[in-house]
């Protein structure tokens, strides 16, 4: 006889519970969608266990509290990463386990987690934990999350990281600062923006003498110039016609 039991080595993982399912499923059919409020942690009464689809609550809730930033993953369009943080203040006990509860009250989905302990300040050291709850369903649209942004907090390396990456993603876009007077040097010009363009087309080959291109009016606008910590007004920018490098040097005159 044919054994269709299959068996899983997984010591840890999430389930969607019964109650979960059928919401999701009733979403699905009505076109309306499942709104997830909650995340909780829970001790596990004390040991590891795996969660069943019957539950419907952890067996020991320890902390409940809001949400701080749930995405479909990148990896697969129907799991969704859900974060949450237990705050530092928040603590005694060993989390063993963690649910998503929805609006009504019901727990939606149930996982067992490594023992982490949870510990208070009357420990000697306290610490907000963050943590992040996987959940696969059939279809992510249909849930919902009500997030409070102000408990997602970022270390200073990733914020400093990202604030770089995103300054140098602004210098590189040619469209950025196009209210801007650009100085272009070189033997194409410029498609947009306000710039003062240097066409190097037709500099000899042989070095000559510095050339000054006149700014001339500029509807009032200001040019500056920043040498050594000190910013000048200029009126005539001197450009060495003789490339060294490929680089054009700017002899800037007050």
């Amino acid at each position: 006889m044919a054994n269709n039991t299959v068996a899983t080595t997984a010591q840890y993982g999430t389930v969607v519970t019964a109650i979960g399912a059928a919401k999701i499923a009733a979403c699905i059919l009505n076109g309306t969608k499942i709104n997830i409020t909650h995340a909780a942690v829970g001790d596990g009464g004390g040991a590891y266990y795996k969660p069943t689809v019957e539950q419907s609550a952890l067996v020991k809730e320890c902390w409940r509290g809001e949400i701080a930033f749930a995405k479909i993953s990148e990896s697969d369009s129907n799991m969704i990463d859900v974060k949450f943080i237990v705050p530092a203040e928040v603590g005694g006990f060993t989390i063993r386990e963690a649910a998503l509860i929805d609006a009504e009250g019901d727990t939606i989905a149930i996982c067992n987690t490594p023992d982490a302990q949870k510990i208070t300040i009357t420990d000697g050291v306290s610490f907000p934990l963050t943590m992040i709850m996987h959940i696969i369903v059939t279809d992510a649209s249909v849930v919902s999350f009500s997030i409070n942004p102000a408990l997602d907090t970022v270390s200073r390396e990733t914020m400093e990281t990202a604030l770089a990456e995103a300054i140098k993603a602004h210098n590189e876009d040619p469209d950025a600062h196009t209210g801007l007077l650009k100085f272009v040097i070189g033997d194409t010009q410029p498609e947009s923006g306000p710039t003062l363009w240097f066409d190097t087309s037709g500099v000899p080959s042989e070095p000559t003498p510095v050339l000054y291109l006149d700014l001339g009016p500029l509807n009032g606008a200001e040019v500056t110039a920043e040498i050594e910590g000190e910013t000048y007004d200029v009126d005539n920018i001197g450009v060495n016609t003789t490339p060294t490098e490929g680089n054009y040097s700017l002899d800037i005159t007050e």
